[in-house]
């Protein structure tokens, strides 16, 4: 976890190994993002 000082927020880090290594794994990795843009939990 992390503390955002634009948004004021506590943010969640997840580092991917080597996320462009091959296509299948770029797809995942930009389907995360995708999806982790849009998901807003306390947790």
């Amino acid at each position: 976890a992390a503390y955002d000082t634009v948004t004021a927020q506590n943010v969640a880090i997840k580092k991917l190994s080597r996320p462009f290594q091959n296509v299948t794994h770029a797809k995942r990795a930009y389907r995360e993002f995708k999806l982790m843009k849009l998901v807003n939990h306390k947790n």
